[in-house]
């Protein structure tokens, strides 16, 4: 990722391909997804969420340059503000319930 560009290799043949990208990833932080919510409670135990987040720590980890942490917020919220245009409200209520299915 460094060098802008992916190097496949297999078997006595390998390819070069362009590769200018900013990868962006997304995780919880534990597997229930409530570690650190204020609204509700984590039913993971201690020994749970250093494994799940042992799975991302390392190689990959030292890739990614920015780490930000997200706080939870209501639907309610994000879909009755009225500072949001009528456009964007739309656009968020849509997508919201596309994960909903």
């Amino acid at each position: 990722m460094e060098s802008d560009r992916i190097i496949v290799s297999q078997v006595a043949q390998q390819s070069e391909f362009p590769a200018d990208f900013q990868p962006v990833a997304a995780m919880n932080s534990c597997l229930c997804g409530y570690f650190d919510d204020h609204s509700n409670h984590c039913h993971c135990f201690h020994g749970q969420i250093k494994h799940y987040r042992a799975k991302i720590f390392g190689p990959l980890l030292d890739r990614i340059d920015r780490h930000i942490d997200v706080i939870n917020m209501p639907a309610e919220i994000l879909l009755g503000h009225e500072g949001i245009s009528p456009v964007v409200q739309q656009r968020v209520s849509k997508a919201f319930k596309q994960q909903i299915l």
